[in-house]
């Protein structure tokens, strides 16, 4: 059992690693809060089981074949838009570990936060004292499409949800870590490819300030992204095709 600010969430043990899935930093992403900022979740009563992983953004999902999705223990998982949850590997409840954050790669358009096995945080807990972190959220068109010309100003921040998604998750970790066992002031974010990229966009990003006291971009440089205007474009062609009025 892991006490958070919203609730108690209560995990398992295996081969001597605490582990919580699942885990909510967010509310739902679905309905009225689409290509919304990330809202709080709502606390509950009782002990969430945190036993299994959360949805992850939908998105197209590959069409490889077995043996490929063999060769790299791929899982697509299951999809959906309540997905603003992520995982934690500890060695202990007690203690200041240096915590791990990693944000999984995926160009900004697929991915999951457990989609490749060498994601599973508990090698790093278990062999390495540190507190393991992986976070799923909003992907393609629900974390980077500007339909503010739509739904006016309340979603001028559609554009780049997915990524202040990421500023909601750290600030989770940040009130919440200690009672996993880690360091808040110990903070570590990692990502590969898109995940690397992630990381630098972060370390641009105003709303993180303070939240990451150390970065590591494993490929993936952040350049090229679209301009708000590009983006604004491409929303309109969009809604042009669409025919919507």
């Amino acid at each position: 059992m892991a006490k958070t600010q919203y609730g108690s969430v209560r995990g398992y043990v295996e081969d001597g690693v605490l582990t919580f899935k699942g885990v909510p930093y967010g509310a739902n992403t679905g309905g009225e809060n689409r290509w919304l900022p990330a809202k709080p979740p709502a606390p509950w009563e009782g002990e969430l089981p945190a036993l299994t992983y959360g949805p992850n953004c939908p998105q197209r999902l590959h069409d490889w074949s077995s043996e490929q999705t063999f060769l790299q223990q791929w899982t697509d998982g299951w999809q959906g838009e309540d997905m603003l949850k992520l995982n934690v590997w500890t060695s202990s409840l007690s203690g200041k570990r240096p915590v791990m954050v990693y944000l999984h790669g995926g160009g900004y358009f697929f991915g999951s936060a457990y989609e490749l096995a060498s994601q599973d945080g508990a090698q790093m807990a278990r062999h390495h004292d540190v507190v393991s972190v992986t976070v799923n959220h909003r992907l393609n068109i629900l974390g980077f499409f500007d339909v503010s010309s739509i739904g006016g100003s309340a979603y001028a921040d559609s554009m780049n949800v997915g990524m202040t998604d990421l500023v909601a998750a750290l600030r989770w970790v940040r009130d919440n870590i200690a009672s996993f066992g880690g360091d808040p002031g110990c903070v570590m974010i990692y990502g590969q490819s898109g995940g690397g990229s992630k990381v630098t966009t972060l370390l641009g990003m105003p709303a993180a300030e303070g939240l990451i006291p150390r970065a590591s971009a494993q490929s993936g440089g952040g350049g090229n992204l679209p301009t708000a205007e590009e983006s604004s474009e491409f929303a309109k062609r969009v809604i042009a095709e669409l025919g919507v009025t």
